[in-house]
């Protein structure tokens, strides 16, 4: 499977910022496949684990991922409107499926969830993944970070309860390590420049 569908002559005529949505595009439809492959597991988890909960997920979940899914055919091939909005498409899905990650992990067990490690992985398949511009890029990891920090800040959790010392520093190290990625912009300053000027 191709990450970046190949992009109509038109768009290619366009210069790099054509390009670079079109990598989002794809980058964003890849995600929706790949997380919607791993629902079911996450299902079958959440019956066994947060059973009087188990309602209010799924509801929870719908609310993202069935927008998420309706738009994946349309990123095989996406017209030129849809293009124009990528960046910020996949900036609000990707922003509801962290606060999502986040409630169900205080749901269960807090901090010492293993929601809080799909988290992190999803923070950083993003960031590795997408080319935004600086703002949506910091705002994207402000929002993450928020959405891990803020139970605490308001008193349903402590980053201790449940959870070594050592997973807990090696938790801050993903996060902080994974910034850089996310922080990067979707400039022809960034590694994607060569692979535009190849196929042009």
């Amino acid at each position: 499977m191709s990450l970046v569908p190949d992009p109509p002559l038109e768009l290619r005529a366009g210069g790099f910022e054509d390009y670079r949505r079109m990598v989002n595009a794809g980058a964003l439809r890849l995600g929706i496949l790949l997380t919607a492959a791993v629902q079911v597991p996450f299902m079958l988890f959440e019956w066994l684990a947060l059973r009087e909960q188990f309602l209010w997920v799924q509801l929870l979940r719908a609310l993202w991922l069935i927008p998420a899914v309706s738009l994946y055919p349309f990123l095989k091939t996406p017209s030129k409107a849809l293009l124009r909005h990528v960046d910020g498409i996949s900036w609000l899905i990707y922003v509801a499926a962290a606060a999502y990650i986040v409630v169900v992990a205080f749901l269960h067990a807090g901090y010492a969830s293993p929601y809080i490690h799909g988290l992190i992985l999803m923070f950083v398949g993003v960031c590795a993944v997408t080319l935004w511009h600086l703002w949506f890029a910091l705002t994207f990891a402000a929002a993450v970070y928020g959405a891990f920090w803020l139970p605490m800040l308001l008193g349903y959790g402590s980053i201790n309860g449940g959870v070594s010392s050592k997973r807990r520093r090696r938790k801050h190290r993903i996060y902080w390590s994974a910034l850089p990625f996310c922080a990067r912009s979707g400039s022809p300053g960034s590694k994607a420049w060569p692979v535009f000027c190849a196929t042009s």
